[in-house]
């Protein structure tokens, strides 16, 4: 049974071009999609070379050795699932060409059976089927999980560029400076404005800063505890804080919530909080 198994093993690497071959096949048109039956040469050629790195590490299975395969399929999938999370390829279309991969590997497993069927037995075909199933299980999770951890930094990445575009301190004046908020403001973005207004602060030799609310729909108690705490932390730097623009809504939610905003200097608008200390907004018509 062991020198079937080393047998087949040859064969499988002598077959790679035929299981490659009837993955390609099995592709369909699909617009905007790099494993679209119609993409350009290139595409095709790059899928083909990675793919043919795919197939010769899971022939390892067959081979008895395991640590040979885990190690070409951590290798491959690391290398691989960066690719596809940084171009956004659909997770979705990738396991459909893992399963096409599976189908294409059967394929030639079964066409071994049929030609040496006097040869291969019942407990051959059915160790095949475990190590094939348990190859391609281990290949989806590996790429599963790295496609996650990817694709996780990147949207980390970017939630972190639009916190930082979300929260600039805007100079009027050498010391003086303005931060208008846009939006919800959830925990996380809010623990990124007080580091940044912080950091902003002690930057620009920020003496008064106003923080201009007109922009922020809904200030509940999490919100309004963090804007405390902006407020509380500039006072303890030297920097004096105004808010400006609470909405009449806002204003009525907060009452309705207990807020108190009474030990904090507060204007209906930013032109009016910025007249509070002599600076005067001119608005030609």
């Amino acid at each position: 049974m062991e020198t079937q198994t080393n047998q087949f093993y040859t064969h499988l690497l002598n077959e790679c071009d035929t299981i490659l071959e009837g993955w390609l096949q099995a592709r369909e048109i699909k617009s905007h999609s790099i494993y679209s039956a119609d993409a350009p040469i290139e595409i095709e050629e790059k899928l083909s070379h990675s793919t043919r790195i795919l197939i010769q590490a899971v022939c390892k299975m067959f081979h008895n050795d395991e640590s040979g395969f885990e190690q070409g399929i951590k290798e491959w999938t690391e290398e691989v699932a960066e690719r596809r999370a940084s171009n956004q390829t659909p997770i979705y279309e990738i396991i459909q060409q893992f399963y096409n991969l599976r189908t294409a590997f059967w394929d030639v497993i079964k066409q071994y059976v049929i030609e040496y069927e006097s040869e291969v037995s019942t407990v051959d075909v059915l160790k095949w089927s475990d190590m094939m199933n348990r190859s391609f299980d281990y290949v989806i999770t590996q790429f599963v999980e790295e496609y996650y951890k990817f694709n996780h930094e990147l949207l980390t990445a970017q939630q972190e560029m639009i916190n930082e575009l979300s929260s600039p301190i805007i100079p009027i004046t050498a010391t003086i400076g303005v931060l208008p908020l846009v939006g919800d403001i959830d925990t996380n973005r809010a623990k990124y404005i007080l580091e940044s207004t912080l950091r902003q602060c002690e930057e620009r030799k920020i003496s008064h800063l106003f923080i201009d609310l007109s922009g922020v729909p809904i200030v509940d108690t999490m919100v309004a505890h963090q804007i405390f705490q902006v407020v509380d932390t500039l006072r303890l730097l030297g920097i004096q804080a105004i808010l400006s623009g609470i909405r009449p809504e806002v204003a009525q939610t907060a009452v309705n919530l207990g807020l108190d905003f009474s030990n904090i200097p507060t204007q209906s608008n930013l032109a009016k909080a910025l007249a509070s200390i002599g600076l005067e907004m001119k608005i030609h018509a």
